[in-house]
């Protein structure tokens, strides 16, 4: 019986131990090579949507230049949207996918001033075809985004990081830009900083990224430090499920209207960048190096997180290269990492096969 005893005991401490929570330590590491897809360009693209690549341009003429992507990678970039103050000229663009798979073009300079509704179609010409765009006059409600990002929530609401003059305290709001009604959002980050609301709120506008699934779960990220979180919606409050990324951005403002980095603290500055689809949240880890005499001492991470959108690691992939910005393919079969050599003047393009996921 002692011995019966025993034997239970020992079963059951082996079941507490086999079912422990999965660390960070635990998730498989895997490592890709990647293949070039475009090579030494001077073309660099900064958005694809479904199967759009688009780029800025400012030489002849200045615009917002588009390609259809294609397995043999052929063709030129066509200008799309021109820079501009004429009918259907844009001054600086946001790019987003609509609920009803639409391309929508936020475009702001500082307050929001239209967002433009195009639908996507076989060509970039055939999506030149302005009769077709449907424009929203956004100008009138002193929204104020800093070329934050935005995800649809429906075909005339916009989840959007931003908020009204009026609503400084607030990094998250529903935007109605069919009948032009703002909500914002409560949600304030807690990082200790004692300045005015508009430079914290700069900041956490200013060089952020939004994305969501289709189960009111959506994800944020400040890409000039690692902080980010998932996030679900409950009334007019963010609630955050998950942590991911707890490091606050340094930074100090003197004026009360502005602010700046702490530049002593990002002379090897952690950073990152983030892309998304229904199954999965990727997170790009960089280093960003601002001191010329270490440039060549630092490497970069080059490790792409792979999280569920419960906020659970799923795998660490460590990159053969190394870049600023990643995307995913329409089918979500591909991941796209974009490295820009500025020195050099080029842009590469490298893909990877993700298809084990």
């Amino acid at each position: 019986m002692r011995v019966f005893i025993k034997l239970l005991l020992f079963s059951f401490v082996c079941i507490l131990t086999s079912c422990k929570l999965s660390s960070d330590d635990d998730v498989e590491i895997v490592y890709l090579n990647g293949k070039s897809v475009l090579q030494h360009s001077d073309w660099s693209p900064t958005s694809l949507i479904s199967d759009i690549y688009i780029s800025q341009g400012w030489n002849k003429p200045r615009g917002y230049y588009c390609r259809k992507m294609s397995k043999d990678n052929s063709g030129e970039p066509e200008l799309l949207f021109k820079i501009g103050h004429g009918h259907n000229e844009f001054y600086n663009l946001t790019f987003g996918l609509g609920s009803d798979n639409s391309l929508l073009l936020l475009d702001d300079v500082g307050i929001a001033q239209s967002l433009t509704v195009v639908p996507l179609a076989d060509s970039i010409q055939a999506m030149k075809d302005e009769k077709k765009w449907k424009k929203y006059d956004l100008s009138g409600m002193n929204f104020s985004s800093l070329g934050g990002g935005f995800w649809a929530l429906s075909d005339s609401t916009l989840l959007m990081i931003g908020s009204t003059s009026k609503n400084r305290h607030h990094i998250f709001s529903i935007m109605d830009f069919k009948n032009k009604n703002v909500t914002p959002l409560e949600f304030w980050p807690d990082d200790g900083m004692k300045i005015a609301d508009l430079p914290k709120f700069a900041v956490y506008s200013d060089n952020a990224k939004l994305y969501g699934n289709k189960h009111n779960r959506f994800y944020y990220e400040c890409s000039s430090s690692r902080y980010s979180f998932i996030f679900s919606i409950e009334g007019k409050k963010i609630n955050i499920t998950k942590q991911l990324h707890d490091v606050y951005p340094q930074y100090s403002s003197h004026d009360g209207m502005n602010f700046q980095c702490d530049l002593d603290a990002i002379e090897t500055k952690e950073r990152m960048t983030s892309v998304c689809n229904d199954k999965y949240i990727f997170i790009l880890l960089m280093n960003w190096v601002f001191k010329k005499e270490d440039l060549n001492k630092q490497k970069p991470d080059n490790i792409l997180e792979v999280y569920d959108w419960n906020g659970n690691k799923i795998k660490e992939i460590h990159l053969d290269h190394e870049g600023e910005r990643i995307m995913l393919s329409k089918d979500n079969k591909t991941l796209y990492l974009i490295s820009d050599n500025p020195n050099k003047g080029y842009t590469d393009i490298w893909s990877y096969d993700i298809t084990f996921l």
